[in-house]
């Protein structure tokens, strides 16, 4: 029985030993020469525009691999497979348009898999510098100050505004009285001129002219004065006396209107704006210019006659500024008028069907009015 026995499990070991070999199958092994690239598009280069990577698969019979591509990636890149005669695939990569993109791939034994990063891109082929179609110019350099040169803002890049670069700045021949140190001018109060030319250049030496508008800096004193009468009671606007009332709907009120003096008495244009409670520009309060007050500007302010129910609180400044250059200086910071604007009860009407209910009361309507 104990032979028996012994015999039987040495029969079950060798039979065990024999499943355990044959599960153990084949482990395969995936190796890419890259997992992340580069493509560089318009190059000019039939050589260039794509990539090659070599894929090698080992420790299993069958050395093929599957290649994939999300459908969202289609329009980057593409994507072709083909076998060497060193037994590795070839994998060919080609840049369709900037953007960045992936692809998986897998082998056909084994499902071991990788993922590859592309990166598409277009180096700048040309510069040319942007027209501004605005009233208002946003470029522009101010002197006695140091001014940021912001490349976007100034230059058409092609191919496209992502095309990559490193721009250079500086100045045009005979330039005195400025210095450009990375992108930051410096214009000295002792340049002469309306006119800046400035060259900017790439790493690939392409190279444009930038000529910009050179103004003075806005340096002004300025204070405000409100009244309910257009000419006299004026009082200062000061951080502690900035907030006002208006009446709309009461022509015969005192605060039915105000008035705003500008002490200022330079040549720039000045912009009243209205700003709501929730901090947006509004035409719910109206700020017009209104003549002169002690030979300074005088606004009027008045709320919208056709509007009703203005019962809210509202903030005005002003803004001081070239005609024809975004620049301005601003009274918001300092000094801004806080207007509360409340309509009042002008008329009371008090009805019943029947006469009898308060015949001979006393009601109140309002208390503390």
């Amino acid at each position: 029985m104990k032979k028996f026995f012994v015999g039987l499990l040495s029969i079950f070991l060798i039979l065990g030993g024999a499943i355990l070999t044959a599960c153990g199958g084949e482990n395969a092994v995936l190796t890419l020469s890259k997992s992340e690239i580069e493509i560089e598009l318009n190059t000019g280069d039939e050589n260039g525009g794509y990539e090659i990577i070599t894929a090698n698969v080992s420790g299993v019979s069958d050395t093929s691999i599957i290649v994939s591509t999300q459908s969202s990636y289609e329009n980057i890149i593409q994507v072709e497979c083909e076998p060497s005669t060193s037994g590795n695939t070839l994998i060919t990569v080609t840049g369709l348009q900037e953007g960045s993109a992936e692809f998986e791939v897998r082998t056909s034994q084994g499902n071991v898999y990788k993922t590859v990063y592309v990166d598409v891109y277009s180096v700048v082929s040309e510069m040319t510098q942007k027209k501004e179609e605005s009233t208002k110019k946003n470029n522009y350099v101010i002197r006695g100050q140091e001014n940021l040169l912001i490349e976007n803002n100034l230059i058409n890049f092609a191919p496209n505004a992502n095309s990559r670069r490193t721009i250079t700045w500086s100045l045009a021949t005979g330039t005195a009285g400025a210095s450009i140190e990375g992108n930051v001018l410096n214009v000295e109060n002792t340049y002469v001129g309306d006119k800046i030319v400035l060259i900017a250049t790439t790493e690939r030496e392409i190279t444009t002219t930038i000529e910009l508008d050179v103004i003075d800096k806005i340096e002004a004193n300025i204070s405000l004065a409100w009244s309910n009468n257009e000419s006299s009671g004026f009082e200062q606007v000061t951080t502690t006396n900035n907030t006002f009332s208006l009446v709309p709907n009461l022509p015969d009120d005192p605060e039915y209107e105000s008035y705003i003096s500008v002490e200022y008495d330079g040549e720039l244009d000045i912009t009243p704006v209205v700003l709501s409670q929730a901090g947006t520009m509004t035409d719910d309060i109206i700020v017009t210019r209104y003549g002169e007050y002690r030979n300074r500007p005088l606004f009027k302010v008045s709320a919208d006659k056709n509007k009703t129910n203005l019962n809210n609180n509202y903030t005005i400044y002003f803004q001081i500024g070239y005609s024809n250059f975004n620049y301005y200086i601003s009274t918001l910071g300092d000094m801004p008028i806080n207007v509360n604007v409340r309509e009042k009860v002008n008329n009371i009407i008090v009805s019943t069907d029947n006469s009898s209910d308060i015949e001979g009361t006393e009601q109140t309507l309002y208390t503390e009015y």
